[in-house]
């Protein structure tokens, strides 16, 4: 059974939305899991040897959730203030001008559909 080291809950709920961030030690070395809380079920985002290297995996997963949620609120507030889709598109060219993680610069690339279909 693996040990626990460290969990960040990222979105509260035990239902649909529910998720967290698990750190854990095997017996062979440590893992970075997201926990669905409705599934009651762990998945992987990366295993290794080395203890420091998923810390801050773990640590980096924390942050750009993180940044992914700030991202989202501010765009999604300007639409409800009226923002039109030319004025979010001036924001991702913003955004993008701004941040060089891979994952981020995707979510941003799609803001403009996740915020006007919801």
């Amino acid at each position: 059974m693996p040990k626990v080291l460290e969990k960040k809950v990222l979105r509260e709920g035990y239902g649909a939305d529910g998720l967290s961030i698990v750190l854990v030690e095997h017996s062979n070395g440590y893992g970075v899991y997201y926990y669905s809380h409705c599934e009651d079920q762990q998945y992987p985002v990366m295993t290794t040897t080395d203890m420091m290297e998923a810390k801050d995996h773990y640590y980096a997963e924390i942050y750009r959730h993180a940044a992914k949620n700030t991202i989202l609120r501010v765009a999604q507030k300007r639409v409800e203030r009226g923002a039109q889709i030319e004025d979010i598109q001036r924001l991702q060219e913003q955004l993008l001008d701004t941040w060089k993680d891979p994952e981020i610069r995707q979510f941003i690339h799609d803001l403009n559909k996740v915020v006007f279909t919801q």
